[in-house]
């Protein structure tokens, strides 16, 4: 098949998007903090395009000669759902700062589909899988008055399964299954305000 292929493409466009709903009860309730446990949805959908391939080790037959950058190869579309399983606190530093956060173990599932631009005989390729992942967010909260808070936090997201590319759909039923195995992680920091009606 022309022997080990390294392949090299520039990412480019693509997209994040998220929803995640929660119910939970706390516990532990004091004058200065707060703990409980929840049960909870998330929603977690990524795209990708690579654009351009240039072969890094012998293959001769893949991305030979190089493909230029303008040309997008590939389009990636993963969905993740996830079961959240979690442990949220909330502990009053002063009278107007506050500190919150939460740990979240996810039960998960990948719905994802390959699309090969280049190659006209393979279709979109489902790809599926279960795994486990973790949810942690930490946020430092500020009163501005009893009805309205602004914040800055921190947020890590990790997700990884065993799955499967089904080429047996995308091929006409020429192809066969093949182990597909995702990980997606996810961090940064971030601002919020929020609104308390009366």
């Amino acid at each position: 098949m022309g022997g080990y292929s390294n392949t090299f493409s520039d990412q480019r466009g693509g997209g994040v998007s998220y929803f995640t709903a929660d119910l939970g009860y706390n516990f532990l309730n004091a004058p200065r903090y707060r703990i409980g446990a929840f049960v909870g949805n998330n929603f977690w959908h990524e795209s990708y395009d690579a654009f351009g391939c240039t072969q890094q080790a012998t293959n001769w037959r893949t991305c030979v000669p190089t493909v230029p950058t303008y040309v997008n190869l590939i389009s990636q579309d993963n969905d993740w759902h996830s079961l959240r399983l979690g442990l949220a606190g909330q502990t009053q530093l002063t009278a107007r700062l506050s500190l919150s956060g939460d740990v979240a173990f996810l039960f998960t599932r990948l719905d994802g589909k390959d699309q090969h631009h280049m190659r006209p005989k393979i279709k979109l390729i489902p790809e599926d899988g279960d795994g486990h992942g973790v949810q942690l967010e930490a946020v430092l909260n500020y009163k501005v008055t009893d009805l309205f808070n602004i914040g800055v936090g921190a947020r890590y997201w990790a997700v990884a399964n065993n799955g499967t590319a089904h080429f047996e759909e995308a091929m006409g039923g020429r192809g066969s299954p093949q182990a597909d195995d995702w990980k997606a992680k996810r961090y940064g920091v971030f601002v919020q305000a929020s609104i308390k009606f009366n």
